[in-house]
């Protein structure tokens, strides 16, 4: 790093200052610029806020286009471009090593005020989920003694996406009392309601925070949520289940963890991905887990969202004290900082997982191969034709909560 930084500030001296070094001293916005300069290639890194970053890979004059895997690994046979693409490697670890200290200690001074108030946290009116307009189509009728589901979803014209519809009456067969959380943008818009088979209670609210800020609105508005005997938190980001999903509860049962994912993933930072939460009885008597909650704000961008909040489930656990577990954890020979739900598609059918991501099948990346995807889901025992035949007739497959794909 010590040349780096030298190397940087003999630039920056050069360029007038425009880029002083000082303001990485700054705790509110912490900022470092690492420059790698070598014929017409430039590398730029940049730590922003805790827990925000932003990487950029320049191509100058007939440098290379390096935007996609595939010219990236072109770069890497370029002898000058392979040494500063180490390079490069080497000071994005250092700066997420950075931003994971960033995040960790943000997230721990967030618990602090939020336990010491022990009430809700004073947010901007247009950041408090409470705060954002809301309407009870069907009203929760609320019981002791059950699981219950907050599932949220997008709704664009004025009915729920068959795929989500499929999720929730799953989860009502599985004995979850599920609350349809339709997310909408204009909430007082006429709806037609699924029905009691597909959910036990619908609730519209304006489109806010993501589905974050959703969850977040609901203990607000019904704190018995708390109350459940279990509660999942799910979305309407993946298609299914596409199997019984009986193993899994009853796994989640004999397990000591109090808190759940479904999927482990290492990007960014080792997180269990955020569409899929389950939290048991002791977790939601939790005085962390609900400060959690309450500090939890309407942000406008999805980025934010991931960088506050899903990539720390883990993080929360820890400082909360309460042990957690992925039901499709990251093996051995999959130990790459990706998304497994992506580039580990297949990998995680064949283990039996019970969804595929409706975003890896309408926005699909070039180094991604799906032709064959019903396929390999049916070879797995899963549902592909089901898969198919929802993903089809799911309007506006790329609209999710706040209004474009997030998940």
């Amino acid at each position: 790093m010590t040349g780096w930084r030298s190397r940087s500030k003999r630039r920056s001296a050069r360029s007038s200052g425009s880029r002083a070094m000082t303001s990485a001293k700054s705790t509110a916005s912490t900022t470092r610029r690492l420059f790698i300069r070598r014929s017409a290639a430039r590398v730029e890194f940049s730590l922003n806020a805790p827990g925000h970053r932003r990487f950029r890979l320049e191509a100058m004059g007939d440098a290379i286009h390096a935007r996609s895997i595939m010219s990236l690994r072109v770069a890497y046979k370029i002898p000058f471009l392979a040494r500063a693409l180490r390079q490069r490697d080497k000071a994005r670890r250092t700066v997420e090593i950075l931003t994971r200290k960033n995040v960790e200690l943000a997230l721990r001074l967030q618990l602090a005020e939020a336990l010491a108030r022990d009430e809700a946290c004073a947010l901007p009116d247009d950041q408090a989920p409470a705060l954002t307009r809301w309407r009870d189509i069907r009203e929760p009728v609320w019981t002791s003694n059950r699981r219950v589901c907050v599932y949220v979803c997008f709704v664009r014209h004025d009915r729920v996406a068959p795929h989500a519809a499929h999720a929730m009456a799953a989860l009502r067969q599985d004995g979850f009392y599920v609350i349809c959380l339709a997310v909408r943008n204009d909430v007082d818009a006429p709806m037609i309601d699924p029905g009691p088979e597909v959910a036990d209670a619908l609730c519209a609210r304006a489109n806010a925070g993501w589905d974050f800020g959703a969850w977040a609105a609901m203990f607000r508005r019904y704190p018995q949520v708390w109350d459940a005997s279990g509660l999942l938190l799910m979305n309407d980001s993946v298609i299914g289940p596409l199997r019984a999903m009986d193993d899994i509860w009853h796994g989640i049962a004999r397990s000591p963890a109090s808190v759940f994912g479904l999927v482990e993933s290492l990007d960014v930072q080792r997180h269990m991905q955020s569409f899929w939460m389950f939290y048991k009885a002791e977790a939601l008597r939790n005085a962390t887990l609900r400060a959690f909650w309450r500090t939890v704000r309407n942000l406008a961008d999805k980025d934010d969202v991931i960088a506050a909040y899903e990539v720390n489930t883990i993080q929360l656990c820890e400082i909360a004290g309460l042990a957690h577990e992925a039901v499709f954890p990251f093996e051995a020979d999959d130990r790459r900082p990706a998304n497994p739900s992506f580039w580990g598609w297949r990998r995680l059918a064949a283990r039996g997982y019970p969804f595929i991501k409706t975003r890896l099948l309408t926005e699909t990346p070039d180094d991604i191969d799906l032709s064959d995807w019903v396929a390999v889901l049916r070879a797995a025992g899963l549902d592909g034709e089901r898969a198919r035949t929802l993903l089809a007739a799911s309007h506006s497959p790329k609209e999710t909560a706040c209004g474009r794909a997030r998940w």
